[in-house]
């Protein structure tokens, strides 16, 4: 959020702080296990995570790919990131 700016105001310092701490957290495999079981928050931020190369190759095919599965549960965040890819 703090990279993109989404719903506070961006800082690149404050992101790389919250990147260092979700990655000692193990959020990668949690966000992965909540996309496979539907959850659309963790679709969204792991398509989040693929489309700017964040603990993963960038791929904005499976980030797409992602979002939108988030988007078709009415996440308005991914329905906003799929009318932008």
């Amino acid at each position: 959020m703090y990279t993109e700016g989404i719903g506070v105001e961006a800082s690149e310092q404050k992101a790389q702080r919250y990147f260092r701490m979700a990655s000692q957290q193990h959020i990668l495999e949690e966000c992965e296990f909540g996309s496979q079981a539907g959850q659309y928050a963790d679709q969204f931020y792991l398509g989040w995570m693929y489309e700017h190369g964040i603990y993963v190759e960038k791929d904005a095919e499976k980030a797409a790919e992602l979002y939108k599965l988030a988007a078709d549960q009415g996440f308005e965040l991914a329905l906003e990131k799929v009318s932008e890819l």
